[in-house]
């Protein structure tokens, strides 16, 4: 007879076995003062051991309201990139009077993420680093915000005082680069951030500039290689699996494709991006069930995010046998159009909020020009509720129709934004 554990037993006996560990650090948490508390929540994340330092922490806050346990906590949760908790307990943090000399830097970065630039700008402005390497990481957070707000010169400004603080910041002079690139020069934003590279091979900032300046010049098959270099140094890098789920699924590699999409989901979760992109990709195999599935639990994560109404659009009830082989013109002018209203950021909460518009629409860099520049794209008709149709032919409840002027648009996808919108081009 087999006595051998089926997967499922195994998984359960897990599960049971971390609940009882769980339960036992509370139990034996609840007796400690909290300085012994504090200790050992340090203890845990000098040892890597997230989970255990946050439930110390957490059996610490239930005891006092502690402002290092709260900005412990936060931390926490930045390097988890659940950014909302982050804000909330290193907010409570600043309340409860913890020093604002280590407390501005990780809420400004944490505000950033979060596409609130000005807050991470004001944010920014309360520390006063005395080390070259601070001020010049301060400086160049800095930089990034004020290019989410559309500000070049204040941007190059920012960028400039973090590479005299420390001459050989990486994401300074990357930072540096992209402006260069962002206005027009292409070829000499390529010799530069080779050479940015040269010194500094590891810096996800400029390896992402790279591919990005590699996308723009229409090589996507370098693009992917920098990007997945990108995502290969950072497991929950998010933008750059992005990135590559869109080069591997044009390029028709939907293995590759789908390899990232598992990835996404599980840095994300169920995204309203990443729900997107898996659609997106049963849509281009033409399995038309998961990719309605996959729509729908987009529209419900974010029901205003337009790549996903696009898309939607045209997928239709089961019966419809002819499906474009390229991904739908709508969703391609919904990728790149300046009206969506609903930032990829945005999309990545678990409960999406409007960005405010062109004024913080995105964290990420200004979008660099193709080499070949590309015609004015249409814009998008407002959208409207979908009409009576059959019943054999109507779309799903869930599925907003969104009409589009041009419906004979080109397929491209922005070398710069995916599923993002932009800022408008005169500020880019």
């Amino acid at each position: 007879m087999n006595t051998r554990p089926t997967p499922a037993a195994h998984l359960v006996r897990q599960a049971f076995a971390a609940a009882a560990v769980a339960s036992s650090l509370f139990l034996v948490g609840c007796g400690d003062s909290p300085e012994a508390m504090l200790a050992k929540a340090k203890e845990s994340i000098e040892k890597k051991e997230p989970k255990a330092a946050e439930i110390h922490l957490k059996n610490l806050l239930q005891k006092e309201d502690n402002a290092e346990a709260r900005f412990l906590l936060g931390m926490l949760h930045l390097e988890a990139r659940d950014l909302r908790s982050a804000e909330k307990e290193l907010l409570r943090a600043q309340k409860a009077g913890f020093d604002p000399q280590r407390l501005a830097l990780p809420l400004a970065r944490t505000q950033l993420q979060l596409g609130e630039p000005q807050k991470a700008i004001d944010e920014a402005g309360k520390a006063v680093p005395t080390d070259p390497a601070a001020k010049a990481e301060l400086a160049t957070l800095v930089g990034r915000a004020w290019l989410a707000l559309g500000k070049r010169d204040e941007a190059r400004r920012s960028f400039e005082a973090a590479i005299q603080a420390s001459p050989d910041h990486a994401p300074a002079q990357a930072g540096l680069v992209t402006l260069q690139a962002a206005g027009g020069d292409l070829a000499g934003a390529s010799a530069a951030i080779d050479l940015v590279l040269q010194k500094s091979p590891a810096s996800p900032e400029a390896m992402s500039v790279k591919a990005e300046l590699e996308q723009a010049q229409g090589r996507p098959a370098q693009a992917r290689e920098w990007f997945a270099k990108v995502a290969d140094a950072d497991p929950k890098d998010r933008e750059s699996r992005i990135r590559l789920v869109m080069i591997d699924t044009q390029a028709g590699d939907f293995a590759k494709a789908q390899s990232r999409v598992d990835e996404l989901k599980r840095v994300t979760g169920p995204a309203a991006i990443t729900m997107y992109l898996q659609s997106m990709l049963h849509y281009r195999q033409e399995k038309l069930e998961p990719a309605r599935d996959a729509i729908q639990a987009s529209l419900k994560a974010a029901p205003d995010y337009l790549p996903a109404l696009a898309l939607g659009s045209e997928i239709r009830a089961p019966g419809t046998s002819s499906r474009p082989s390229r991904m739908p013109a709508q969703v391609d002018l919904a990728l790149n159009s300046t009206q969506a209203t609903v930032c990829w950021r945005c999309s990545l909460r678990s409960a999406p909020r409007r960005c405010g518009g062109a004024r913080s629409r995105s964290t990420a860099a200004p979008r660099i020009p193709r080499s070949t520049p590309s015609p004015a794209r249409p814009r998008c008709a407002p959208m409207s509720r979908p009409r009576p149709q059959p019943s054999s032919t109507r779309p799903s409840p869930s599925i907003r129709t969104i009409r589009v002027r041009r419906p004979d648009w080109p397929s491209r996808t922005s070398p710069a934004a995916i599923a993002s919108a932009a800022s408008p081009s005169s500020k880019r």
